[in-house]
């Protein structure tokens, strides 16, 4: 199927995919030629897909990678993402070429890699028949990959379980499967208890786990540590019915049984739980206590290897975090004339005052009401407010610092003003001074310096602005943004074979918010035109595959560290797995 022909079809899956509103538009420009004469200065015209198109000459485009995710019904490779290093597979485009940069790259997927394993548990964890206490156990098995870059959304890879029977009927035990891309993955084990088990171990964290070609993992699991202790909590406070459980760092993940408190005594709840210790080398659990669901009220974490946690055995473990009493917290979001705002409002501590140690962090999520206020219980100590507002599209991201004295009594009257959003303005045009039209101006929020759970609930992340887009119906826009750092593209429709433009690492000031941020003027370039068919390993054509184009971003400093990835392209393959892939010749940092 020819490329143009299947513009509609992802102009309409590429705009929901990236969150950027579907809508009738006029037909665009189309890049076409008919002799070098009817291109502009910098491109020359040459075969691409089923006709000619202006190309441009040059290409830097260092590290590009390809994503390339076959269609739910694929034969091969369905609900897989597969990362491609166009440069490793002999395609680099870093070069001139006078004749034009149009290149072929035909993509073969690897195979997949067989995963098959076994669980094993500690009999003495268990709660379970004698028939089953020996054999292996049934669990839900979630494979994360760890890439090398940041930037791209790899969902977890799912385990089948499979039930091993004899020819008689008898049940010998359990097994998972999975086929996933070679390479490194952080593994989540959590047991199911088969029939005849009131109770198994708690969830297990494998981390840093090499899968290359067909692997068998099988997982004999050490005793869970048990953590018990107290917890002792202010006069003025109560942790009855929160929750108590332990979280590997990297992502979040449960490794412990969940402990419903209950406090008969006033001055401390008991702490009675299991939580995994298989992997102790280079682990970092962390201890999380969270509110009943729907309670403004903030969730608190520990890193218990700065409180002792260091081995193995079961350890009497007393968390005086919470000796500081917390005082009622009451504030209003307004815009700049004083008018209430309704917002979700982020708070999270900067320093917690009174004897509190250095690795509990409070964070809590909330929203305000009509009126714009929030309130929240919060021991004293400084926190940042971030103030995101939900129903008018006008107001701008803000943060500010409180500072919550001891004392008794409501700490009321804050308020966070949220400003009006700058509106970014410029004007793009192709390379003969066409109107865009029918392309989208989309801004997305630059990546963060870290995915780990662990960083983000213990240190302050930088402020985020959300993703903006809008259609370019003319040559200029005025787009409204939040201050931050983001990455900035105007994205012709699929099929006219016009690239991407790419801008990274733009940025608002949050003190300095103006009315207006103006962009130099900018003009569409001629594209490298990459095209080619999608394989499976055995060779044959792969249908209706996604492939999106990505390159590394350098950190403004000049250091020239990567600090991670930006897409610079996305299309859909033909029903005969031919693909076009127009990129920019370069992008700027």
């Amino acid at each position: 199927m020819s490329r143009r022909l299947a513009a509609a079809a992802l102009l309409a899956a590429s705009a929901v995919g990236c969150g950027i509103p579907l809508a009738e538009l006029s037909t665009g420009p189309i890049n076409a030629c008919e002799s070098t004469s009817d291109c502009a200065a910098g491109g020359v015209c040459a075969a691409v897909d089923t006709g000619n198109a202006c190309v441009s000459t040059d290409a830097d485009l260092a590290g590009l990678l390809l994503e390339i995710r076959p269609a739910a019904g694929s034969p091969y490779g369905a609900n897989v993402t597969y990362i491609i290093d166009v440069a490793e597979q002999g395609t680099a485009l870093q070069d001139s070429a006078p004749d034009g940069q149009v290149r072929r790259f035909d993509p073969r997927l690897p195979e997949l890699a067989r995963v098959s394993g076994k669980l094993q548990l500690d009999p003495d964890a268990l709660d379970c028949g004698p028939s089953v206490r020996g054999g292996s156990f049934p669990a839900t098995v979630l494979f994360t990959p760890i890439l090398p870059y940041l930037g791209l959304n790899v969902e977890p890879y799912k385990a089948s379980l499979e039930v091993e029977i004899d020819d008689d009927g008898k049940l010998l035990g359990y097994s998972f499967q999975a086929d996933v891309p070679s390479g490194a993955y952080d593994l989540y084990v959590a047991p199911q208890p088969p029939e005849g088990c009131t109770k198994v171990s708690p969830p297990i964290s494998l981390p840093a786990q090499q899968i290359m070609g067909n692997t068998a993992i099988n997982i004999i699991a050490d005793a869970p540590v048990k953590l018990s202790g107290t917890l002792q909590v202010p006069e003025t406070d109560s942790v009855e019915g929160w929750f108590l459980e332990v979280v590997e760092s990297e992502h979040g993940n449960v490794i412990s049984e969940i402990q419903t408190l209950q406090q008969e005594n006033p001055e401390f709840a008991l702490l009675d739980l299991n939580f995994d210790w298989t992997y102790r080398k280079g682990y970092t659990p962390l201890l999380r206590l969270r509110p009943p669901e729907g309670s403004a009220l903030p969730t608190l974490h520990w890193d218990l290897s700065a409180v002792g946690l260091s081995g193995p055995d079961s350890l009497s473990l007393s968390l005086s975090e919470l000796n500081a009493a917390p005082r009622h917290v009451e504030g209003q979001v307004l815009d700049a004339a004083g008018t209430p705002v309704i917002a979700s409002v982020q708070i999270q501590s900067a320093a917690i005052s009174g004897d509190v140690s250095s690795t509990a962090r409070y964070k809590l999520e909330t929203e305000t009401d009509e009126e714009g206020v929030f309130a929240a219980d919060l021991p004293p100590g400084k926190y940042r407010v971030i103030a995101r507002p939900t129903a008018d599209a006008t107001k701008a991201i803000s943060e500010e610092e409180i500072v919550v004295l001891p004392g008794d009594g409501c700490f009321c009257g804050q308020s966070i003003t949220v400003p009006e959003r700058s509106m970014l303005r410029g004007s793009a045009q192709g390379p003969l001074g066409e109107s865009m039209s029918s392309a989208y101006v989309v801004v997305t929020p630059s990546l963060s310096s870290t995915t780990r759970y662990l960083d983000k609930v213990l240190a302050l992340e930088p402020l985020q602005p959300r993703e903006q887009s809008m259609p370019l119906q003319t040559t200029a826009f005025a787009l409204p943004v939040d201050p931050g750092e983001f990455d900035f593209s105007v994205r012709p429709a699929d099929g006219s074979l016009y690239p991407w433009l790419v801008r990274s690492r733009l940025s608002v000031s949050a003190a300095d918010i103006a009315p207006a941020s103006d962009l130099d003027p900018m003009t569409v370039s001629y594209p490298v035109a990459l095209q080619g068919v999608i394989r499976a390993p055995s060779g044959g054509s792969l249908s209706e595959s996604v492939v999106r184009a990505w390159v590394p971003v350098k950190e403004p400093s000049g250091t020239g560290r990567v600090v991670g990835l930006i897409q610079i392209g996305e299309t859909l393959a033909g029903s005969d797995g031919g693909y076009v892939l127009p990129l920019p010749p370069s992008i700027s940092e």
